[in-house]
């Protein structure tokens, strides 16, 4: 972490209180992976990447199985 809690710039800390994240786990045809909520941004973690996207009134798990699908087309191989 750089800086000291609770000034301005301090990573990972608000208002001198450091943020609680909680990481849910969660499986589909996409794979496995973990998804949390990070302020106002569902970030999902996978064996293929990381990707984010901000919070559009989806419920969070249905945003984090899009994400998780968007990865694993990332990785398909191109068709020619």
């Amino acid at each position: 972490m750089t800086g000291t809690p609770g000034t301005e710039g301090a990573k990972g800390w608000i208002m001198g209180k450091p943020k609680l994240v909680v990481w849910n786990i969660i499986k589909n045809e996409f794979g496995s992976g973990v998804w949390a909520i990070i302020d106002t941004v569902v970030t999902v973690n996978t064996a293929s990447g990381v990707k984010s996207a901000a919070m559009d009134g989806t419920a969070p798990e249905s945003i984090a199985r899009r994400l998780m699908s968007e990865l694993a087309r990332d990785l398909e191989p191109e068709v020619a």
